[in-house]
């Protein structure tokens, strides 16, 4: 990196393509401080992720001395003298609001020389100089800062330096949110790759034809047991019932599809050695297109066994099943369907409206919809992307 702090000038970009650059190859946030910190003549440099409701703390530490062998001080200078970041209490509320704040500014020469905080911690350090860059919080009780630190023959912090903070702040802020994002979207995919070998329920993998590309042991079990959708060669389902084949193609087109705005669909498979009737939920979700699964697999699939239906209310427990709501619940929205009307579908059931109603509250706490129309639209998706009926 050859940008250099000359005067007044500041050679931002090459730090900025540096720095982007790192976030595409999926680095960790403390190489980025490493790029900054070379402008700051700062030999050590952290992430400080502190969330003072909880009392709970974690320091990411870069530079010239060891992350164990930082927290290895932090934790003596935390028992022997009881902790205390002084340039953290002073400056935290001038992190907040302009974002950044030099330690020198708050706390002064003879003052920090004199404080057990420098005498036991940041002398065995050899930091006399540090500056803070607040890179997310949620008001003063959540925060996230960038701190660079120089030894007492580096001198303070220069008006030209401090420019040089102010106008990188804005990249770095937008570098971690990035960061933050993705590490999210890891966890997340760590997730799945572990619940893909540990649910009890049948789960594959998907292209974006639909062809399965993995499966666990629950999901090659179900697809051999003959309940109406089976696994032909080069990984291809294929289902008893013409119109489930049709219905799954459809819902795995509309799912892959770059603009798609719906992210999960559910449909019922039918047996023909059951009479055609339901035997299993096919719940599919949209990924993004890169997950730990590799860019190839674009949809994962729940295969769900269920139980007999009763061939008069099987769209009411289709329902209930693809929306987690009970029997009373499902029942009150295939009627709701029907009619429209409240008063009408407690009619039918033979219930009291504010039955009804009761029902339905509980319908939009589970499912998060805001009104009926929005409620009778996800019914609608369900029963359409199952099999026809007279329910």
């Amino acid at each position: 990196m050859d940008a250099r702090i000359r005067g007044k000038r500041t050679e931002l970009e090459p730090i900025l393509r540096a720095m982007y650059g790192a976030l595409a190859e999926d680095v960790s946030f403390c190489h980025i401080l490493d790029l900054v910190a070379g402008n700051l003549r700062s030999h050590i440099s952290a992430v400080h992720f502190d969330d003072f409701v909880e009392c709970r703390s974690r320091v990411d530490v870069t530079g010239e001395i060891s992350a164990p062998e930082i927290a290895s001080l932090i934790q003596d200078y935390a028992g022997r003298w009881r902790g205390g970041n002084t340039w953290m209490q002073r400056g935290l509320e001038k992190l907040i609001t302009r974002g950044y704040g030099d330690g020198d500014e708050v706390v002064g020469e003879k003052e920090l020389l004199a404080m057990p905080y420098y005498q036991h911690y940041l002398r065995r350090v050899d930091v006399r100089h540090g500056l803070g860059i607040c890179l997310w919080h949620a008001g003063a009780e959540r925060v996230v800062v960038a701190s660079f630190n120089r030894a007492p023959a580096e001198g303070p912090f220069s008006k030209e330096e401090m420019g040089f903070v102010a106008a990188m702040r804005p990249h770095l802020v937008n570098a971690f949110m990035i960061y933050k994002g993705a590490a999210q979207l890891r966890d997340c995919n760590r997730s799945l790759m572990a619940a893909m070998d540990m649910t009890p329920a049948g789960m594959m993998q998907l292209d974006t034809d639909g062809k399965v590309l993995k499966a666990n042991e629950r999901a090659e079990k179900i697809v051999s047991s003959h309940m109406g959708v089976a696994r032909e060669g080069k990984g291809s389902l294929s289902f008893d019932c013409h119109g489930d084949r049709l219905r799954f193609h459809q819902a795995v087109k509309s799912l892959c599809a770059t603009d798609a705005g719906v992210h999960t669909l559910t449909m019922v498979i039918s047996a023909s050695n059951h009479g055609m009737r339901p035997t299993l939920l096919l719940h599919l979700c949209a990924l993004p297109s890169i997950t730990c699964f590799g860019p190839a697999v674009r949809l994962v699939a729940f295969l769900c066994p269920l139980a007999s239906f009763d061939p008069g209310q099987w769209n009411a427990q289709l329902i209930g099943t693809g929306l987690g709501l009970t029997t009373a619940e499902a029942r009150v929205l295939v009627a709701l369907r029907r009619h429209h009307d409240v008063d009408d579908a407690a009619a039918e059931l033979g219930v009291a409206t504010s039955t009804v109603r009761t029902h339905l509250k509980h319908a939009f706490a589970k499912t998060g919809a805001s009104g009926q129309a929005e409620l009778l639209a996800i019914v609608e998706r369900i029963i359409t992307l199952a099999p026809s009926s007279k329910v």
